[in-house]
């Protein structure tokens, strides 16, 4: 009976193999549950990601800093025939033109989305206080900090780096682009709830032509949250909670991030007004 189990989960993994799923592009801001993502891709039929590449920004993990558009295309083309899907930070310097040279290839868009306060919050733990973020003048600056202070930092300083807020906020307006909400995604173990991971699971499958049985739905559910499956595991993984931001905000924060956000989380959805 064991083998018969184990057998029957990995049928539930492999049979989109035959199955062609159509080609996307994930486009996200940092600490907006990338992994989460991820691992649900890949448990519904095995795609991995592969960054855009950069074009006259600085290089990272070896990867040309000067890709034309003609480089560009061959690259997108070589890593979509390989079954992967390309990933873009809406941060990105030059986000705008990696929009527009996408525009050549045949690509459903998806975005994920979460409440910026809680980005507020996975952004200080991860990028700040675990020493992530490496501007050396500031880092400098951030060792005298407080706490409070740190996440005043985050909130004024990181959460709008190259207007990425407006970008963000343009893809979500788009009827043609796959919205995920965070909060759906996560299940009850990150603070949602079932029903909603579901039918987000059922949406994503849906939009990508990706066959999906009462089984395999079962399986992405009961193993997309957290980090503990060592054949997919994350470095930038945290809590991946919901509402981390009530035990960390104090009137002040509330007071500087209306100011600055207010009017992304009532039009992102999650505040009517600014009575909060």
């Amino acid at each position: 009976m064991r083998f018969k189990s184990v057998f029957f989960s990995c049928a539930i993994l492999f049979i989109t193999h035959a199955h062609a799923v159509h080609d996307f592009v994930f486009v996200n801001d940092q600490k907006t549950g990338t992994y989460l993502f991820f691992k649900t891709i890949h448990f519904l039929c095995e795609k991995k990601s592969i960054q855009a590449p950069w074009i006259n920004e600085s290089p990272v993990n070896n990867i040309p800093s000067s890709y034309n558009q003609s480089q560009f295309s061959s690259y997108i083309q070589k890593y979509l025939s390989d079954n992967r899907f390309i990933h873009v930070h809406f941060q990105r310097p030059n986000f705008d033109i990696i929009e527009e040279y996408l525009k050549d290839f045949d690509l459903k868009r998806i975005m994920i989305v979460r409440d910026i306060r809680d980005v507020a919050c996975s952004s200080l733990q991860f990028h700040v206080i675990e020493g992530e973020y490496k501007n050396p003048d500031a880092i400098v600056k951030l060792e005298k900090m407080s706490i409070d202070d740190k996440l005043t930092f985050v909130i004024t300083d990181l959460l709008n780096l190259n207007n990425k807020r407006e970008k963000e906020l343009r893809w979500f307006k788009d009827p043609e682009v796959l919205k995920i909400r965070f909060e759906d995604l996560v299940g009850t173990f990150g603070g949602g709830n079932d029903k909603a991971q579901r039918n987000t699971i059922k949406e994503i499958a849906k939009y990508l032509d990706i066959p999906l049985t009462r089984e395999k739905l079962d399986y992405v559910c009961k193993n997309i949250y957290g980090n503990e499956n060592n054949s997919f595991h994350s470095g930038t993984y945290r809590k991946g909670k919901i509402g981390q931001w009530k035990q960390q905000f104090s009137q002040e924060h509330k007071m500087i991030f209306k100011n600055l956000y207010g009017k992304y989380l009532i039009q992102l959805g999650y505040e009517k007004d600014s009575n909060w």
